[in-house]
């Protein structure tokens, strides 16, 4: 009798437990809001990661120079007035700065304003 497996239960970068994209890389695109576009001449940067890279090292390859590092990552969490989206959703409702990311994803930064 075969047993069944949920999709969900299967890893998509193993095989028998053996990591099958170990050295590869993964190439996610970072938007940037208006300002740090201003800033890097840029509105749109390709960030090339290790496989089970996260969004931590995305920003950090990105923003080598330690000011524009200082308005995205505080601490050990986003600066306040930072919006980080992984494929649309923000990623304080995911894993945050230590959420996965995958070959072909989106990272969004926004500014976040209020006014009255």
């Amino acid at each position: 009798m075969m047993k069944c497996i949920s999709p969900d239960a299967l890893s998509p970068t193993t095989f028998k437990g053996v990591n099958i994209y170990e050295g590869f890389t993964v190439k996610v695109k970072l938007k940037l809001f208006p300002s740090l576009a201003r800033a890097l001449n840029t509105s749109i940067l390709e960030v090339k990661v290790n496989d089970g890279g996260t969004v931590r090292d995305v920003l950090l390859a990105a923003f080598k120079g330690q000011r524009l590092r200082d308005m995205i990552i505080e601490g050990e969490k986003i600066a306040p007035g930072i919006l980080v989206l992984l494929n649309d959703k923000d990623v304080r409702l995911l894993r945050g700065l230590e959420t996965i990311v995958r070959d072909g994803d989106v990272i969004t930064l926004l500014a976040v304003t209020h006014g009255g």
